[in-house]
């Protein structure tokens, strides 16, 4: 059995697993509360609400939207594209080639190890730990000399 796509309107409407994980790709769409989720290790699409979120969609290649408020996304390892919101938000590519768009509001923007893409929407910070980290391209970027 598998599933291309899995809604839940509640998170308590999620079934339970018995290892912790569903067992396929799946996509969440969060209620209308803040919500934290986990994604599993494939290759998930997760969808957060209007409110300020925690999503971390951990390993493989995943697709984040993050909505409306001050979010939190980690993508963890795998090659995800990562979608803010509205709000100040907070998003983090992780290990692989991950390409992070910030939207409306103010973001922090950390691609993390691999040959990333970053691109804001406001007035976002770009942040680099360290010069092995990989070349990260920076879309749409104006410096204020």
């Amino acid at each position: 059995m598998a599933f291309d796509d899995l809604r839940f309107p509640q998170p308590e409407d999620i079934p339970p697993a018995p290892n912790g994980e569903l067992g396929a790709p799946v996509l969440f769409q969060l209620g209308r509360r803040p919500q934290r989720i986990n994604g599993t290790n494939r290759a998930d699409r997760l969808k957060g609400t209007n409110k300020s979120d925690r999503i971390l969609a951990r390993g493989s290649n995943d697709t984040v939207k993050a909505l409306g408020g001050n979010d939190l996304v980690s993508g963890g390892a795998g090659n995800d594209v990562l979608r803010g919101g509205n709000g100040g938000d907070q998003l983090v590519g992780g290990v692989g080639d991950d390409r992070l768009f910030g939207q409306a509001g103010d973001d922090v923007l950390i691609g993390g190890l691999g040959n990333d893409t970053l691109a804001g929407g406001g007035k976002n910070m770009y942040v680099f730990n360290s010069l092995n980290e990989g070349i990260d391209t920076i879309l749409g970027f104006r410096a204020n000399l």
